[in-house]
């Protein structure tokens, strides 16, 4: 393996942890990596040591890396912004651990613990899911039409994929688990089999659960990853050799409670951009806010979400420039402009920039309490069973929700 040569433009000696804080603030886009020359304990000079240098760029979203001597009384250290395209993915995925070092996250309080403690005891409530309206429609209603009857309402079908997705169930267990559940609460009535809940799996005509909002709107969005079963894996498990995972791209609109307001499945190679227009225009709100990551940083976007009299919250590109289009792009000119004169990070904080991560929270509660794939084998299966997920987990949200407030760092 070569050996690596530092380029001696890049050396750069700090005095102590703020100096290179500093610096860091400054170039922290500009400059691809810096190497630190920090002096050993014993030459009495001042310096920057490695842990403070550690702390500050992993501070900034940058990774440390190799060591090297430099004289006899220092040695250099490098900092470098994440350029590998999987760790990208990883921290956008959530793969990566957050890039804040613990020093400088921001602690909570939380002020309603027994309250909110009894409604995650009772996410696990069978009566919460099973409910006595679920149950009184369990069976169509009396009007008769042409060909054989069905067996089940649509309601009964929602109810039963809904505790398999729920539960974790394949779908012969979850006809079990049902049926069992009758047995027990003495109740005549029978489990839609698992040909039945396939099938009718991929008609259901859902509507996105709501919760009640006693603010204007103020729309967050971001997408992740799902995997599916493709044909490629399929053919290898019947045939052997390696079948190729496929993708699907899963889009959420959160408001700032992290209730879900709008989502969309699409295939993995759909722009976010354009989704995200697609989720301004299922909000029949008014909105007040719209926030998104740089993923967004189009006119169009800009362009859907001031046509709704709201104020969009997107880092611009770090290549974005002024277009200078007049009043179609005004909002993104000045976006630009103020992180130019201010900075990225400066930025953030006035705008507010940081509520991106509640989408990120429902992302994480998504993967954490459905997983991170989808189980149907249908494109129209698919789609519904992402609807049914996010319904489970608006109505896990409205049992209740956490309340807290900021304690410092």
């Amino acid at each position: 393996m070569a050996s690596v040569v530092p380029d001696p433009r890049r050396i750069k000696r700090f005095e102590n942890e703020s100096a290179f804080e500093a610096w860091l603030s400054a170039h922290h886009d500009s400059e691809p990596e810096v190497w630190i020359k920090i002096h050993k304990k014993s030459s009495g000079l001042p310096s920057v040591t490695p842990a403070q240098a550690l702390d500050v760029v992993l501070c900034w979203g940058w990774i440390d890396g190799l060591r090297k001597v430099f004289d006899a009384r220092s040695f250099l250290g490098v900092g470098a912004q994440i350029q590998s395209e999987v760790a990208r993915r990883a921290a956008h995925t959530g793969w990566m651990k957050s890039r804040v070092h613990p020093t400088y996250k921001t602690r909570y309080h939380l002020q309603n613990w027994g309250a909110y403690d009894r409604a995650l005891v009772r996410r696990g409530d069978i009566t919460v899911w099973l409910s006595p309206e679920a149950v009184a429609a369990w069976e169509p209603d009396g009007d008769r039409t042409r060909g054989a009857q069905r067996k089940y309402s649509d309601v009964a079908i929602e109810t039963a994929l809904t505790m398999r997705l729920l539960f974790h169930l394949p779908l012969r267990q979850a006809e079990g688990f049902l049926t069992s559940l009758f047995v027990l609460m003495g109740l005549d009535l029978r489990s839609p089999d698992h040909t039945t809940l396939s099938r009718r799996g991929q008609h259901l005509d859902l509507t996105l659960r709501g919760v009640p909002r006693r603010t204007g709107l103020h729309l967050i969005i971001d997408s992740t990853g799902l995997s599916i079963v493709g044909q490629g894996e399929w053919a290898a498990a019947k045939h052997g050799g390696r079948g190729q995972r496929g993708w699907r791209k899963l889009h959420l609109g959160v408001d700032r409670t992290g209730v879900i307001v709008a989502h969309a499945l699409t295939e993995a190679t759909v722009d976010d951009a354009s989704t995200g227009r697609e989720l301004i225009a299922a909000v029949d709100e008014d909105l007040a806010r719209v926030t998104a990551d740089a993923a967004y940083d189009t006119i169009a976007f800009y362009d859907a979400a001031s046509a709704r009299g709201a104020v969009v919250v997107v880092p611009p590109a770090k290549t974005a420039t002024v277009s200078g289009r007049g009043p179609r792009s005004s909002q993104r000119d000045r976006t630009i402009t103020r992180v130019k004169r201010v900075g990225r990070r400066a930025w953030q904080k006035i705008s507010r920039y940081h509520q991106q991560a509640r989408v990120e929270n429902a992302f994480f509660g998504y993967k954490s309490i459905i997983g991170d794939g989808l189980r149907a084998r249908t494109p129209d299966g698919r789609t519904a069973e992402a609807q049914l997920a996010c319904n489970i987990l608006n109505a896990m949200t409205e049992l209740g929700r956490p309340d807290s407030y900021a304690i410092g760092r």
